[in-house]
């Protein structure tokens, strides 16, 4: 089972690294989708419930703040045995050195020749160089003391601060609590405006309608004025020569109120 679970890890690694490659905007889009996805879930959590979690972790505080004095206790127990490593390993090298002075102020006054000299003169050389890495040990354990001392005291002064930082943070949950209760009345008196809003784009959105209904049904009747006739229909036959003057005499008298005059032609 264990080998499937990695099986499958190392496939979806191995897609993931082929679409970076393949389509570098592609793989930014997934990543920034993944991004917004996560906070939109978390804004999707009411802020009612948010706040309760903290005050419920608040009420659990107690019952865990224990493990910050074990954490404290643990650390100055660790404090303690590398403080006096480092007073060992001090006390040690303070004799080494001294060692290493006197057998060198007195190489010249030792009647050593030969083999003899040579094989003092080496082990003094081999002692001092590992004199030397010894006490650059123990430069770096005084580091690590230092540092673990300056953290037991800020840990220590922040157990002092405990209680009055679990009030503060209660408190401060107490505020918002009561700011966010009147936020809610806030949106629910602005909801009572909502209904005109709702109603006035609704209103819009039916003349909206309204306009399109009355484009489809002037779009109808162009069609039967316009859209019906034939495209090869004979134009009119226009008036003879000969009826000129009594089209002429019509228009006259139809703009001046007048009956047409008769023509010889349209006598009996």
């Amino acid at each position: 089972m264990l080998k499937k679970v990695v099986i499958a890890g190392l496939a979806v690694a191995v897609g993931v690294a082929v679409l970076a490659w393949l389509s570098p905007p592609l793989f930014e889009w997934l990543c920034y989708k993944g991004t917004h996805a996560g906070q939109d879930i978390e804004n999707s959590v009411p802020l009612e419930d948010r706040i309760h979690m903290l005050e419920a972790k608040l009420k659990d505080f107690d019952k865990e703040k224990v493990k910050y004095f074990d954490q404290v206790a643990h650390s100055e127990r660790e404090v303690k045995e590398l403080s006096d490593d480092v007073a060992k390993s001090q006390k040690d090298l303070d004799l080494r050195w001294a060692d290493i002075q006197a057998r060198n102020d007195g190489l010249d006054k030792v009647s050593l020749k030969g083999k003899n000299l040579d094989e003092y003169k080496k082990k003094l050389s081999q002692d001092f160089d590992a004199y030397q890495i010894d006490e650059k040990t123990l430069d770096a354990k005084k580091d690590l003391l230092d540092a673990r001392t300056k953290a037991l005291e800020d840990g220590k002064a922040q157990l002092a601060t405990l209680e009055s930082r679990k009030a503060e943070l209660q408190a401060k949950l107490t505020n918002m609590e009561q700011d966010l209760k009147l936020v809610r009345m806030r949106q629910a008196e602005k909801k009572l405006d909502v209904s005109d809003n709702e109603l006035a784009k609704w209103d819009a959105e039916a003349n909206d309608l309204s306009g399109k209904i009355q484009d489809q049904k002037r779009s109808l009747e162009l069609q039967d004025q316009y859209g019906n006739h034939s495209s090869d229909a004979t134009p009119a036959t226009p008036a003879a020569d000969s009826d000129i003057q009594k089209r002429i005499d019509d228009y006259k008298a139809a703009r001046n109120g007048d009956s047409p005059k008769a023509t010889v032609a349209d006598k009996p």
